[in-house]
């Protein structure tokens, strides 16, 4: 949100112009709520429900992944890693948190 031409950049699809700095914006406070939200179920030892809303979110680091590709190519090996590999990583630590249920 404060460096939102910053986090274009790492994300792997830069802002064009001054009016894509909503965009930039918007997704910092995406950023933030999927960071905070899995922390009071955390805190309160929910651990099913942190990994049911862990499982769904997978769908933004993959979804990111796909918008990434489709507008930079294969080519863009680098930030296709970082979303295709963050999206494994929640998987896996879903899968975790699933399997110390019961």
């Amino acid at each position: 949100m404060v460096a939102p031409r910053v986090g274009a950049d790492g994300f792997g699809i830069p802002l064009v112009d001054g009016g894509d700095l909503a965009y930039g914006r918007i997704k910092g406070i995406r950023d933030i709520f999927s960071g905070l939200v899995l922390l009071p179920l955390l805190w309160m030892r929910m651990r099913e429900a942190a990994a049911w809303v862990f499982a769904t979110t997978i769908v933004v680091p993959a979804g990111d992944c796909m918008i990434v590709l489709a507008t930079n190519g294969i080519g863009d090996v680098g930030h296709l890693l970082i979303h295709g590999g963050t999206a494994a990583v929640m998987v896996w630590t879903a899968v975790l948190l699933f399997r110390g249920r019961g």
